[in-house]
């Protein structure tokens, strides 16, 4: 085998199979005798190779190893991985603008109740690098110490509006990031997400939603005189005597990212091409592709083989956006190239209503001079939705965090801290006091 491995591939090898590092020595027990299937010897180490390189942390495989170790332990124990955090009731708690008129005579006895009037909500965290636009006259300043802010809108009232309008003058600035990297299998669906049909009148899928928003608004809100983003565009007249003049000019044009994975790369590559990318300039979607991490057997994070030599590898999740966006150069080639593209939008697979919220998210960023805002939804107790919540530290006072935290992690949360009915429906709203988050950032 020495003859058919890199430098890099024995020293992984050493440190997988050694049981005093990696203890990965199973992968390598199968293996046929010295001179049999070599080259298949050398495709296993390769693949396991560039698992530990495409590993976003530093250390490769031994970071992601010790660290599921780690974790895998901590869950088999049944350790609160919030130790020492205590979920923050107040950050829910809405000002008087943003009390439903119907209530604003009753008292409330549970401040934290109205969020969940409300059909759009927006819990935000913030990182101020420079002093914060001043907000409207009418709209709220935030009742929150930094770096924490959360604002809750009623539909239609003054401030939904001034904040949705604060946001349409801008909505031309955005560059678009599609998470795309699931299929449908637990839908029931054969392919890929993105695919399926938004309704089923026209059976148009999400793509071709999502596409058309994008088409919209860049026809609608894009600044002519600015250069945005610009895309290659052929003119072809005929002038009164029958003569071709070709012109060739730039169009301007939104950027739309779309993260796949190996599972999904292809078939939305196809779904594009077929469709002539949904009237979008082909030059003006990108896409970039996450990478896998191998899927473990069990609680010592034993690496899974699909077969004698090879790896059964996994994409790695929907978090790993913001590091392959970064690697790809994207936006920097947004602020070199003077594109104006001041702001990106971080939307799902299968959002169809998303996309009418986003003149209230980017109203709401720019009014309070946000670097980020998470967008969030009413949710019910106990319902399979991942809550933000902000905790705070119970020994570090001034310490703390807003985090989403997964449905079957917040039940025994609450009842090791705050609330021994664990998440609960409050009696007024019928709903749970933290929001569900639909990931929109």
């Amino acid at each position: 085998m020495e003859k058919y491995l890199s430098n890099q591939e024995k020293d992984l090898y050493e440190s997988l199979n050694d049981t005093n590092q990696l203890n990965q020595c199973h992968l390598f027990a199968d293996w046929d005798g010295v001179g049999i299937n070599e080259e298949s010897k050398h495709s296993m180490m390769s693949q396991l190779l560039k698992l530990h390189d495409e590993y976003p942390v530093e250390g490769g495989l031994s970071a992601y190893i010790n660290n599921a170790k780690q974790l895998l332990l901590n869950s088999k124990l049944g350790l609160n991985p919030f130790q020492d955090w205590v979920p923050d009731m107040s950050t829910l708690t809405p000002t008087p603008e943003h009390t439903p008129k119907s209530e604003s005579s009753t008292p409330n006895p549970n401040p934290n109740a109205n969020i969940i009037n409300h059909s759009i909500s927006s819990i935000t965290l913030e990182t101020r690098i420079q002093p914060p636009l001043p907000p409207p006259p009418s709209t709220p300043t935030p009742t929150l110490p930094l770096p924490f802010h959360s604002t809750l809108i009623e539909p239609l009232s003054d401030v939904f509006n001034e904040l949705e309008s604060v946001g349409l003058q801008s909505i031309g600035n955005v560059a678009f990031i599609l998470v795309a990297g699931g299929l449908g299998e637990r839908l029931g669906y054969p392919g890929i997400k993105i695919a399926l049909p938004v309704e089923t009148v026209t059976g148009r899928s999400y793509l071709s939603h999502y596409c058309s928003q994008i088409l919209g608004i860049q026809h609608r809100y894009t600044n002519n005189e600015q250069y945005q983003y610009q895309c290659d565009n052929v003119n072809v007249n005929v002038d009164r005597e029958g003569y071709l003049h070709i012109k060739k000019t730039k169009k301007l044009c939104l950027p739309l990212v779309i993260m796949v994975s190996d599972d999904t790369h292809d078939k939305t590559m196809a779904l594009l091409i077929e469709n002539e990318y949904f009237g979008l300039e082909p030059d003006q979607v990108s896409i970039i592709k996450q990478g896998k991490v191998p899927a473990l057997s069990d609680n010592d994070a034993s690496i899974s083989k699909s077969s004698t030599y090879c790896i059964n590898a996994k994409p790695h999740g929907h978090g790993d956006i913001h590091s392959l966006l970064y690697r790809s150069g994207l936006p920097q080639s947004w602020v070199r190239e003077h594109s104006h593209v001041e702001y990106c939008l971080f939307f799902q697979d299968t959002n169809a209503l998303g996309f009418l919220s986003v003149p209230i998210m980017l109203g709401n960023s720019i009014t309070y001079g946000l670097d980020m805002n998470s967008m969030a939804v009413p949710r019910a107790a106990k319902q399979a939705v991942g809550a933000l919540v902000k905790l705070n530290h119970v020994r570090d006072v001034g310490r703390s965090m807003l985090v989403n935290v997964e449905y079957n992690m917040l039940d025994p949360l609450l009842r090791a801290t705050t609330s021994p009915e664990g998440d609960y429906n409050d009696p007024v709203t019928h709903h749970s006091p933290f929001p569900g988050n639909i990931n929109m950032l």
